[in-house]
């Protein structure tokens, strides 16, 4: 039974891994309970949590002198939004990039805190089955996980700066003029990310607006698989292999 399962239990409390067990397993082999409860007290609400405390202590961007610091790309999806409180629609837009990064910071706090306060769905019984139990709506940060996908349930792109970027089936492609001048008008020269390889070096472009762009993820994708690969992408550039080997 997973009664030590709560979001506010601690990761401190974990099982002893040697105890119980399939016949001819490893003594050192986690039961499957014990990996979910690792993976849970890793967010635990309350006490030690190292992936809450990690993702409390991080930013979703960072400005240091004329440099931007994201995860995945600043363009026209996602330059100067700020996602709305209770659903993911681009709530406010800043014209200056140093205040626009310090209210996205400042959204993602707010966000955690509603996740420390209530984690968890609320659940009611299904009134055709009343010994059976629904989740009702949305969890209060249901925003900040959007924030993290390509694509809104809608299809539409997320305006995030964590899952955009520069590159257009594996070729680079400098952002618009306007996201250009919005950088540069804001002092900033170059904007550093993630998020995508290409091939076997970062990738380092200069914008005919004079932005320097790097993107220097070090993965590669061709081991990746398609849990069916003929089924439609919700962009055509998403093929199997596109960015090489190790």
């Amino acid at each position: 039974e997973l009664h030590a399962l709560s979001p506010s239990s601690s990761s401190s409390s974990s099982l002893s891994l040697s105890e119980g067990g399939d016949q001819g397993r490893s003594e050192t082999m986690p039961s499957d309970e014990e990996v979910v409860a690792s993976f849970v007290g890793s967010v635990a609400t309350e006490g030690p949590a190292f992936m809450r405390e990690f993702i409390e202590e991080g930013q979703l961007g960072l400005v240091l002198g004329d440099t931007v610091f994201v995860h995945g790309a600043v363009n026209e999806t996602c330059a100067g939004a700020v996602p709305h409180e209770e659903a993911f629609v681009a709530g406010s837009t800043f014209p200056e990039v140093k205040g626009w990064i310090e209210r996205l910071n400042q959204w993602k706090d707010r966000q955690l805190a509603r996740f420390r306060s209530s984690p968890l769905f609320a659940y009611e019984a299904d009134p055709l089955h009343p010994d059976l139990l629904v989740h009702r709506g949305d969890r209060t940060y249901e925003a900040i996980i959007d924030y993290n996908r390509a694509y809104g349930k809608d299809g539409a792109k997320i305006p995030t700066v964590i899952s955009n970027w520069y590159l257009v089936d594996g070729h680079p492609q400098e952002p618009s003029p306007d996201v250009q001048t919005f950088l540069s008008s804001s002092g900033v020269r170059r904007v550093l990310s993630g998020h995508q390889p290409f091939g076997d070096s970062p990738l380092l472009m200069r914008t005919s607006g004079g932005v320097e762009i790097v993107t220097a993820d070090t993965s590669y994708s061709h081991n990746a698989l398609w849990i069916d690969p003929d089924a439609p992408r919700p962009d055509p550039s998403w093929t199997q292999d596109t960015r090489g080997a190790a």
